[in-house]
């Protein structure tokens, strides 16, 4: 887990692993970015969704690989992210979730969010970051894209019985 070095880089925010106690939050750190939801779901995320990302990680991934947290500015939560480190490769981060909330966009928290967490990467003596995404997702494409990140594949992922198209993107360090 990475919670320490996310503590120590970010010492201004409150940061903390997502649990049962504040998963309301971190629901309402989802549902306060209504263009990723219609972008990636097929149905309003539920507590019990944020409750089941905090074990789910692909196979063969401990628990200590995983940091699903949530960030809080002045008691607000407004950033979650899932971090894995070791994935797919031991030379890769892997971001499987970056969100804020819509109403701290386009005032330069995620990409301080990202630079921070990218130092934290380089650090490990991760190679690169990977993460995948929605290509109907174009405000996140762009973002990751103006961020040093390159499409390497495409691929069809099933969520809830619905095929999404998603880019596998890469950003080496």
């Amino acid at each position: 887990m990475i919670i320490k070095e996310l503590r120590e880089k970010f010492s201004k925010y409150n940061i903390e692993i997502i649990d049962e106690n504040n998963a309301v939050d971190a629901l309402e750190v989802l549902r306060n970015n209504e263009y990723f939801i219609s972008k990636t779901q097929n149905h309003e995320p539920l507590v019990q969704d944020v409750i089941d990302d905090i074990l789910g990680r692909p196979q063969g991934l401990s628990l200590e690989q995983k940091t699903y947290c949530i960030i809080y500015k002045d008691k607000q939560a407004f950033a979650l992210l899932d971090y894995l480190e070791k994935f797919p490769n031991d030379r890769s981060g892997y971001i499987g979730l970056f969100i804020l909330n819509s109403q701290f966009h386009g005032k330069g928290y995620a990409k301080e969010l990202f630079d921070g967490l990218s130092d934290i990467s380089k650090n490990m003596n991760f190679t690169e970051i990977q993460l995948g995404c929605m290509l109907d997702n174009e405000a996140g494409c762009k973002f990751w894209t103006k961020n040093g990140f390159e499409v390497f594949d495409k691929v069809i992922h099933n969520i809830d019985n619905e095929d999404f198209e998603i880019y596998r993107m890469i950003k080496r360090l």
